[in-house]
């Protein structure tokens, strides 16, 4: 139970923080955290009722967030990204084949060191 009154806590602390941000255009913030505090000291199913309501309300409201910035990212970030790398002629994961083969051959001389810490 001290779990919905500090959800409750935090919820009529950001209506009143959003009412002192809105001051002169707005009374509805301060009229809405008054009335769950009354409400949620009047009884306790009230409070679960609130808490409840309110975390359901979040959940939709993140679904609906997650999904515009997403779309945002990708539209904004990654589709000129991907233009830019077809213009350019550079194919740093070989995508496209090769004239003669895929072997890439290594002029390496392999160690005992280089088989201390494999990864």
């Amino acid at each position: 139970m001290q779990k919905v009154y500090k959800n409750i806590l935090v919820m009529v602390a950001g209506f009143c923080g959003l009412h002192l941000l809105f001051k002169e255009k707005t009374i509805a913030f301060l009229v809405i955290a008054i009335s769950v505090l009354f409400l949620s000291a009047l009884s306790e199913k009230a409070a679960v009722i609130i808490e409840k309501s309110w975390l359901w309300v979040g959940e939709k409201i993140g679904k609906v967030n997650a999904a515009i910035l997403l779309f945002l990212v990708y539209h904004l970030i990654l589709t000129p990204i991907a233009f830019l790398s077809r213009i350019g002629k550079k194919d740093p994961l070989q995508l496209r084949a090769p004239e003669k083969s895929n072997f890439i051959t290594n002029h390496h001389r392999y160690t005992a060191k280089d088989l201390e810490n494999p990864w």
